[in-house]
This record gives structure tokens, sequence and C-alpha cells, in this order.
């Protein structure tokens, strides 16, 4: 909330039409609100590696909680060949799981053989 020097809190109006000039000034369209600017503002803190706790007393949020509720989907999600990586050895696992019998033993699996018309000629 924005407060007058004395402090009432201000009202829509007087915020707009002291945001004008400053949008402007800024060559921003006069369509942003104090929201957008804030929003924006905790966008580029997250996308300059910021923080978390460091944006969080930025926007005065409750907690780390609320900050990564609302911001969230623009906060890093990591390395994506990490990520790759972990599926397919999870994908492994899950196959050789697949072949473990009931009592724990790796159950026959029959040998790979081509099949005679693409076996090499001597």
């Amino acid at each position: 909330m924005l407060l007058t020097v004395t402090g009432q809190p201000l009202r829509r109006e007087d915020v707009r039409d002291d945001l004008g000039p400053v949008l402007r000034w800024a060559s921003l369209p006069g369509r942003f609100t104090p929201r957008c600017l804030r929003r924006t503002f905790a966008v580029e803190l997250i996308h300059r590696n910021a923080p978390r706790p460091y944006v969080e007393a930025q926007l005065w949020h409750a907690s780390i909680q609320v900050t990564c509720d609302v911001y969230g989907r623009w906060l890093p999600t990591g390395n994506r060949s990490l990520i790759d990586r972990l599926d397919a050895e999870q994908r492994l696992q899950q196959a050789a799981e697949r072949r473990v019998g009931a009592g724990g033993v790796v159950t026959k699996m029959r040998p790979f053989r081509r099949s005679p018309k693409y076996r090499r000629r001597k």
C-alpha cells in the first residue's frame, strides 16, 4: 500500500496521475500500473540470480513461500541436461526392475539374435 507523507493511503487516481509523467519519461506504455512495475522489478531480480530471501525482503512478503508461490514460474528450474540424465537413469532402473523375478533373481532373458536375412555373409 502506498501512503502519503501524513501516513494516509494514496487514492488510486492520485497514483495514476503521478505515475503518468514518470512512465512517459521512461518511454513506457501508459497502461502500466504500480503492480506491473513491482512485478517487473521482482522478475528482473530473479533473472539476475538475486537470492530469494533478498527478493522476499524487497517485496515485503510475509515469507519466502509467498515469493515462490507468486513468482515461482520465473525461478530458474535447473540444468536441463542433468534432468534428462536423471530421467534416463530412472528408465534404466525401471527396466532392470522389470527383469527381476519375484524371488529377487534376474530371470533368463532371451539372447538377441539377428534374423537370418540380416546375418553377415562370409
